[in-house]
């Protein structure tokens, strides 16, 4: 990992985490809970989870281990009963990033023996959604590449007891004060990948990951970014723009990949081992997801502070100013001054940082 384009205090905290093992060589296992209820998030009440027959909470049915007790209180009234068995898989989110990650982090049980022999006799396969938001197609393909089907699955709305409910541990799980990946995570990207077959089109030499298409509201100053990029010889991709398998493949095949860091670079899960990887930070944390990723696929990773945005208490929350901070520029070998204070999308960008804020 290079991290001399980075400043001096971020760059100590990037190396401090990166020190160690990202690999959790333990066998993973699950709990089966007797006459448990799977809650859906409640608005106002809870993130929702699983609890057992006593009203505990098992505190890995939420999003992640960032967040804690997804329980409230229910009616029995309120419950709907199933007489049989289920596997829950997870609390699902519609973010790109976090399905190649959070989404996945479960169904390696459906391939155990004894997930099979259950889905053989008539379990149920349930999960919830971050908020009771309906998932977008995407999610849908990318779990059937990593052979679930969720259309046949149950997407629980209201308090529902099952005979048994089977919770898989993560394949994803924090150890030692990081986020680490085990071989049941590694195994189920191995499913995914099998799925996509290698093609023969020409090796990319370097390509930039571009948001500049999607709009989002979070993101400024991208455009200038790209433009230097461009000027450099990087192919600019917009990624929405193709299929996963699309994606998937071209990564496979290029030499040297820029992105932001966020979901873009999340798909660097797929790149081949010493892919050059550029990520350029957006805001002045440390994203643990891409650093395990990073460990994942074994790429050489550059990291370059590119960003003017304001500290905050959740940075990862946006928005987010890119610029050509003098990391960026010189990585890009570029003189060009860049007067980011004067223009226009900054003082937006302040605007709707406060407005974020007040909100």
């Amino acid at each position: 990992m290079e991290t001399k384009y980075v400043a001096p205090k971020n760059r100590k905290a990037l190396l401090e985490y990166a020190n160690g093992n990202f690999f959790l060589d333990e066998q993973i296992s699950y709990v089966c809970l007797e006459k448990a209820v799977c809650l859906p998030y409640q608005s106002g009440k809870g993130e929702g989870g699983v609890v057992d027959i006593h009203g505990k909470f098992q505190m890995n049915t939420t999003l992640n281990a960032s967040f804690g007790d997804g329980s409230y209180s229910f009616e029995e009234n309120e419950v709907k009963n199933e007489n049989k068995d289920a596997i829950f898989i997870g609390t699902l989110y519609s973010v790109f990033g976090h399905v190649i990650t959070d989404d996945l982090k479960k169904l390696w049980f459906l391939h155990s023996e004894l997930g099979k022999k259950l889905l053989e006799e008539g379990a149920d396969v349930v999960f919830i959604t971050w908020h009771n938001q309906k998932l977008k197609p995407y999610v849908q393909h990318i779990l059937s590449l990593a052979g679930v089907n969720l259309e046949a699955a149950k997407c629980i709305d209201v308090p529902t007891k099952y005979k048994h409910i089977y919770v898989p541990e993560d394949s994803l799980l924090y150890w030692g004060g990081k986020l680490c990946y085990t071989n049941e995570y590694r195994k189920t990207i191995e499913k995914i990948e099998q799925k996509i077959p290698w093609d023969n089109k020409p090796i990319v030499d370097k390509i930039y990951l571009s948001r500049t298409a999607l709009h989002d509201w979070r993101d400024y100053g991208e455009k200038k970014v790209e433009k230097a990029f461009k000027e450099q010889r990087y192919m600019v991709v917009h990624p929405e723009q193709l299929t996963f398998e699309q994606q998937v493949s071209l990564y496979r095949r290029t030499k040297e990949i820029a992105s932001t860091e966020g979901s873009l670079s999340h798909m660097f899960l797929f790149c081949r081992p010493q892919t050059k990887v550029v990520i350029l930070k957006k805001a002045n944390y440390i994203n643990e997801y891409q650093m395990m990723i990073n460990a994942f696929s074994k790429v050489d990773a550059i990291y370059i502070d590119a960003n003017h945005s304001i500290e905050c208490k959740n940075p990862w929350d946006g928005p987010f100013y890119l610029s050509l901070t003098r990391y960026l520029k010189h990585y890009l070998n570029v003189r060009k001054l860049d007067f980011f204070f004067l223009r226009l999308d900054f003082y937006i960008y302040i605007l709707r940082f406060i407005k974020s804020r007040l909100l």
